[in-house]
């Protein structure tokens, strides 16, 4: 039998991920969580004094096969005694032939103090975790083989799930956290490997702040933290700086410790469409074989009043 079972390098990966109790970052990710923080936390909720929408597509390691690739779109949106938002987002995560699709709800309630804005989130959603280990191939197809059982069946199985966050923010500064699911779900449906701890959701910590500076009347500069963690896997850092330019280009760069540097533009069209687009470059083991990460932005911002003054944030 030859020693290479998988005719794909991502069937190898999905195998790794099953026959393991993994603890690795499991929520979709994103380089350009900064221009749709809804993303990663309920609490920014019609935050905005406006209704927005918000897509983004991302493909990662392009030079591997059947490598993750992420869609979401999300809308939400103020209340009319702007004290509450509410909103709704759909992902849909794909690894190889593993695919997760999820649907939740979100809602923020603002509390104005004397120069700041409290908010606080919850969110609610089910989603559905799939594999379709049937349609994994291997090097040399008949021969018996150790994980033969492993892909005899095809596993999908729903699951219910919520989280929680605050958002404080300022004029020229804000600061975030948020967990945004506290159940640890077991993901499949059927115990084909490890009967007690398979495909296991594990809780996920975002730490997230930043602030605007003002350079001159054409110029900001917006340095930021984000401090993610998952329950038994290493803290990762993201450290990001922006620059904007009369509040219509950026351009940013990121650096994801022990993962990717990240470049980051974005541009205004008109008062109401954004578009961006972040080329991410591994730094890690990955980075000679597993080739760049892309992916790309649209946001829409509704007028929903011809009278009102709307005000313009950086964040």
């Amino acid at each position: 039998m030859e020693i290479t079972l998988f005719k794909k390098p991502a069937a190898f990966l999905l195998f790794i991920l099953l026959t393991t109790s993994v603890v690795a970052q499991q929520d979709p990710m994103y380089s350009m969580y900064m221009f749709n923080p809804v993303s990663i936390n309920p609490a920014y909720t019609g935050s905005t004094e406006q209704m927005q929408i918000v897509g983004v597509f991302r493909k990662q390691w392009l030079s591997i096969p059947g490598t993750p690739q992420t869609s979401t779109l999300t809308f939400h949106s103020p209340l009319k005694n702007e004290k509450m938002g509410l909103g709704f987002s759909f992902i849909n995560d794909r690894l190889g032939e593993m695919q997760t699709t999820g649907f939740q709800g979100t809602y923020a309630y603002k509390l104005k103090l004397k120069k700041t804005t409290f908010s606080f989130g919850l969110q609610v959603g089910i989603r559905n975790f799939n594999v379709n280990l049937t349609n994994v191939q291997f090097a040399q197809a008949g021969d018996p083989n150790p994980v033969d059982v492993a892909f005899s069946n095809n596993s999908s199985a729903w699951s219910f799930n919520y989280g929680a966050g605050i958002f404080w923010y300022g004029k020229k500064w804000f600061a975030s956290f948020s967990i945004p699911h506290f159940i640890n779900n077991v993901l499949n449906d059927q115990q084909v490997l490890n009967p007690t701890d398979f495909a296991r959701l594990r809780t996920h910590y975002n730490l997230y702040g930043g602030y605007v500076f003002k350079l001159n009347d054409d110029f900001k500069i917006k340095p930021s933290l984000m401090i993610k963690n998952v329950t038994g896997a290493p803290i990762q850092f993201d450290i990001n700086s922006n620059v904007y330019w009369r509040d219509t280009y950026g351009l940013g760069l990121s650096y994801r410790t022990n993962s990717a540097v990240v470049v980051l533009a974005e541009a205004k069209v008109n008062k109401n469409f954004r578009v961006g687009y972040a080329f991410d470059l591994n730094t890690n083991g990955l980075s000679r074989n597993a080739g760049s990460s892309h992916e790309l932005m649209i946001r829409y911002d509704f007028q929903t009043s011809k009278n009102k003054e709307f005000t313009e944030r950086d964040f």
